[in-house]
């Protein structure tokens, strides 16, 4: 009988800048998954509601045309069990119910980070240590549990 390979989770990665997405899309395929892009809220939600699947987003907080907040809560209310990371570049951020990490950041922060969000919590021991570091200081407080 023939080994079948999982199937690789899907992320979404929702950033008006193309350079912040081609830096996450590389960190997301480096680590073994694949990614879809948009620009914005609109494509956004064609991708989400798409015939491919998303199994997690990671979005941009302040986009024109619409916030990841405002995608964030939509995706919620749809989605609750969706793996869900934002981004921002402000040094301050809204009370949101998921992960919030500042540019800029580490490959390996954002692959941790959206690691826990899918509910993995096998990290190494400095992985650990690192993973609470960024759980006290880079995650806004509504997403700590």
């Amino acid at each position: 009988m023939e080994a079948v390979e999982p199937l690789r989770r899907n992320i979404l990665i929702v950033d008006d800048d193309p350079a912040t997405r081609r830096v996450v899309r590389q960190s997301l395929q480096r680590a073994g998954y694949d990614v879809t892009e948009a620009t914005g809220l609109v494509e956004a939600v064609i991708a989400l509601e798409g015939p491919r699947g998303v199994q997690g987003m990671v979005t941009d907080l302040n986009m024109p045309g619409g916030g990841g907040a405002d995608l964030i809560e939509w995706v919620r209310h749809l989605w609750p069990d969706l793996a869900v990371v934002c981004l921002t570049g402000s040094p301050t951020s809204p009370d949101l119910p998921v992960p919030v990490l500042h540019k800029p950041l580490t490959g390996r922060e954002l692959i941790m980070c959206l690691r826990q969000a899918f509910g993995e919590t096998h990290p190494t021991s400095a992985d650990g240590d690192q993973r609470r570091q960024l759980t006290s200081m880079r995650m806004s407080p509504g997403a700590r549990r």
